[in-house]
Parts: structure tokens; sequence; C-alpha cells
């Protein structure tokens, strides 16, 4: 049963990272994209699940076969890291490029590598006090963020698993029950992605501030002030954190099909059947 249970969630979260219906709420800027995509830059071939990216501009990819190899910004192979005693990884944070979090959810269990993909810890979350971790996330000082299904809240740990701060009960402030699907740490900020009811942000001491009532995103990523985010017919958008602007990132019909996109350093990476396609955006 819990094999099957984190089998659907390991199926809803590689949805998920294939980054998927605005509501009228929200001011929409010019029609026009605010971003193109322009010529291809790089292509790196093989057949991968999903992929992710980090701020120095390397390429974190799983083959199908449950391998995560690194790539540097020219696409050429620098490392590797295979665990198949722990089930499908379910998610990779690179937030921090020398501390890289992997998160197995069928076997609740969270691995972190140093730069060269070599581990340097790992935390069985069912030896702690979280009851089902549906999400997690690498906090800004290098602590987790996993978000509790059992006790429906948020909670910061250190790497021993213990619990150093959590939210209140969040079915309390919230129309339902969150369901979050992603975490992602930036500044002094925490962001929860519930695909039915949005995006639920907190600050760095797990304390709600607001929820910014965006539907149907299956992944995005945070600069600064700006939202990149995806929904489920594969759009791409830009939003604005203070103007509440949203722009469209403009796609081929091609790139809006792929499985998995992600943005970095002026960048777009995403997938197709002959590898990870690497062009430049352009405003």
């Amino acid at each position: 049963m819990v094999k099957e249970k984190y089998s659907a969630i390991r199926t809803l979260q590689i949805s998920l990272l294939s980054l998927s219906c605005l509501i009228a709420y929200y001011k929409v800027g010019s029609a026009q994209p605010s971003q193109v995509v322009t010529s291809l830059q790089e292509t790196i071939p093989g057949q991968y699940a999903y992929f992710t990216t980090d701020k120095l501009k390397r390429i974190y990819a799983v083959t199908t076969s449950n391998e995560l190899i690194q790539f540097d910004s020219n696409g050429k192979e620098l490392f590797r890291y295979n665990n198949n005693t722990l089930g499908e990884l379910g998610y990779i944070d690179t937030a921090n490029p020398f501390n890289i979090l992997l998160f197995y959810p069928e076997f609740q269990t969270i691995i972190t590598l140093d730069r060269t993909l070599s581990p340097t810890g790992e935390l069985n979350l069912l030896t702690t006090e979280v009851g089902d971790a549906v999400a997690v996330a690498l906090s800004n000082d290098n602590q987790l963020w996993v978000y509790d299904g059992a006790s429906l809240q948020l909670k910061k740990m250190n790497a021993q698993g213990e619990v150093m701060l959590s939210s209140g009960d969040l079915s309390l402030g919230l129309p339902s029950p969150p369901e979050p699907t992603q975490i992602v740490a930036s500044a002094d900020r925490v962001y929860l992605n519930d695909p039915r009811l949005g995006l639920i942000i907190f600050n760095n001491f797990g304390q709600y501030l607001q929820m910014v009532p965006i539907q149907g995103i299956t992944y995005f990523q945070v600069f600064e002030q700006q939202l990149i985010y995806r929904i489920k017919n594969g759009s791409l958008y830009a939003y604005h954190l203070q103007s509440l602007l949203t722009n469209p990132i403009a796609l081929s019909k091609q790139t809006t099909k792929s499985s998995c996109i992600n943005i970095q350093a002026g960048l777009l990476y995403f997938l197709e059947k002959e590898g990870i396609q690497i062009r430049l955006l352009k405003n």
C-alpha cells in the first residue's frame, strides 16, 4: 500500500515537473510576450525522465534508469550519482549548487550531495516526527523544509531530523487542506505550490503570509521578485510578485509540448525525445 501510494506521488511529481488556469483575479500585462525564444545554443543527447538546472547553469538530468547526471553549461558530462535502493528519484533541489537535495518519496528519504554528486548526508523521514512527507526543499540556511501531510504543517528540520519550527495547522486558515507538490525557498520567503489552491507563501519562520491564487501551476521557479511558472496546457508565464503583472513567455508549439522546461540565466532548457535542448531567451 505504501509503495502504491508513493508510486502515485512519484507519478504526480513527474507530471508536475513537466512545468501546468489562470483566474481572472490577476492583472495581465501586455499581450506581447515578455520574452521570446530564439536560436538553439546546445543539445545534450540522451533519454531523460526530467531535469533541472542551478544558478551556475549546470544541468542535472535524471535518466530513464533513475541515474542522476550533472552536465556543465556546454553540455559536457561532469559527474554521476546512482541509488536504486530507495525507489525512484522524485525531486531535486539545486538552490545551493554545493549542497544538492534529492528526495525519494517512496522510502521517505532525503539524500544530500556535494558539487561532485558525492553523498554528504542521508535522512530517513520515517524515523522523525514527520508522518507523511509530501514535499521537501532546502532552506536558505541549508536546513530542510518539509510539508507533513499527516499534521498539515510546514516544518523546518535540521540534518538530524529534529523539528526546529513549524507552522500551525494549515487547514484552519485555508479553503481546504493543502496538497503541495513543490516547495521553493527564496530570499526570506518559502513558497508552496498547490495546483488546486495556488501558491501559499510563508516567511523564514514558517509563518503564513498570503496565498496567490494562481491555480493549475505544474512547476515554478522564483528569481528575486519574479515568479516563472507553467500551467497544464504547457504555457509559460512570468508573474511579478510586487506589481502583480503577468506576462506570457512565447514558446513554439514544439516547446509547449515538452515534458520538462526550465529557465536559468537567460537560457531556456527543455526536454525533447533526442535530449535536452538549450535556447537563448531574448526580451
